[in-house]
């Protein structure tokens, strides 16, 4: 009987082969369009997930406060000193490290490499970052060149992205390879290739085309001779990770002391004082509204919005193809009246009639995948941005469209079913 069945099926859709096409069409565009936004948001709700232990990772952010008690604008960064002060103030702290953004006062970056018998290779950057020793302690980076714990520990090292690494090596291994780095970030200096990783911009809110340590450049001198100042040069992005059993709600009752104790005098000096905050990294891009962060941040409401209109355009694209199938199924009468006449069942004609619209539906499932796939190799990467595969939403996509199918089709087989077959045979 199934296979009775499932020949009808087959032998219907190549029969209207214009009605199949349109209906194919429709909802197989409709659903790659829910795949890509399902698939966009999901990447959006998993920034800085991929981090070992990422939920110990927090960003301190902070809120200067007049003596006079007016609040000022949130500002997650802080000063050179504090990151030392949480470390030794705070035993619930694991490790601490700061992040500095290497263009600040450069636009772009100047990276040279001369290689013998070869020209030279000179790229700017953009996206270049200073780091303390202990980055890659706190934030995991997959290596494919070096060793991620010492990568940052000599002064006049320096960590290149993929990217970066083939335009300036080609398809050459870049470890050990000499970089000159130009503008205030390197102040022309030569910088040895201590490591090389794998491009996160994707997925994290750092989105670093490389990094050099905390000593070099201008910075570096800076920080030499401005030893100590809580209150000035407020630039750098502090990152804290949490022992596993760390009470976190103890360590925030303890940070007014902190300020009082290690930032009271050089903040009064000022006329303010501060308030310091941590928010959890896993929040920074989607929750935390913040206008400073490394990279611009999200909206939930702007994601539940893509989020609805995925499922609206699912929904538009299922009721159009329903809509189709009964129109196509009513042609049907006569052979429904056949069979009841000759005495099948309703359970049977419903069978039937669901069978063809459901092969419809997984077919469209079928077109609509590699559609969403190459969309998000092609399209997006023409924005610059990179989607992670998640199968499972291209399976949440095909289910709600089987089931938004199923749901109104099986109602509308079990009305035609129910028909009368002499008005079934008189229709034909």
């Amino acid at each position: 009987m199934l296979r009775n069945y499932l020949k009808i099926a087959w032998r219907n859709l190549v029969r209207n082969k214009t009605f199949s096409a349109i209906n194919l069409v429709g909802l197989s565009t409709g659903m790659a369009c829910c795949i890509l936004l399902l698939l966009y948001i999901r990447s959006e709700l998993a920034f800085d997930q991929h981090h070992q232990r990422a939920n110990d990772l927090y960003l301190v952010n902070s809120k200067g406060i007049s003596l006079s008690g007016e609040q000022g604008k949130e500002w997650p960064m802080l000063a050179a000193p504090y990151a030392a002060a949480l470390q030794a103030e705070f035993p619930e702290i694991e490790q601490v490290t700061r992040l500095l953004w290497a263009d600040a006062s450069d636009s772009e970056v100047l990276l040279q490499v001369q290689r013998s018998g070869k020209p030279a290779s000179a790229f700017y950057e953009t996206k270049g970052y200073q780091a303390d020793s202990t980055f890659f302690k706190v934030f995991s980076y997959q290596f494919t060149e070096g060793n991620a714990q010492t990568a940052l520990t000599a002064p006049n090292s320096i960590v290149l992205s993929e990217p970066v690494a083939r335009n300036l090596f080609g398809t050459a291994p870049a470890l050990n390879g000499l970089v000159k780095v130009g503008g205030s970030t390197g102040k022309g200096e030569t910088f040895r290739v201590t490591g090389v990783y794998r491009d996160e911009s994707g997925r994290s809110h750092i989105d670093a085309r490389f990094f050099v340590p905390m000593s070099a450049g201008i910075t570096g001198d800076m920080l030499r001779e401005q030893k100590g100042n809580f209150s000035s040069n407020n630039i750098f992005y502090t990152y804290l990770r949490f022992r596993p059993d760390a009470d976190f709600n103890q360590f925030a009752r303890k940070l007014p002391a902190f300020i009082d104790k290690y930032a009271g005098n050089d903040l009064k000096a000022t006329g303010f004082n501060k308030v310091l905050f941590p928010i959890s990294v896993t929040k920074l891009h989607v929750y935390s509204a913040l206008q400073n962060v490394v990279t611009p941040t999200n909206s939930p409401t702007y994601l539940y919005l893509l989020g609805s209109i995925a499922l609206i355009t699912l929904l538009i694209a299922c009721v159009n193809f329903m809509n189709l199938s009964i129109a196509q199924a009513i042609k049907r009468a006569g052979e429904i009246g056949v069979r009841k006449v000759l005495g099948a069942s309703v359970g049977s004609i419903v069978t039937l009639l669901s069978k063809d619209f459901l092969k419809l539906v997984l077919i469209a499932i079928v077109i609509a995948s590699p559609i969403a796939w190459w969309a998000m190799h092609r399209w997006l990467q023409d924005f610059a941005y990179k989607i992670d595969i998640e199968w499972w939403v291209f399976a949440l996509a095909g289910l709600l469209a089987v089931g938004i199918a199923l749901l109104t089709v099986s109602f509308q087989s079990v009305k035609a079913a129910l028909m009368n077959p002499v008005k079934s045979l008189r229709s034909e």
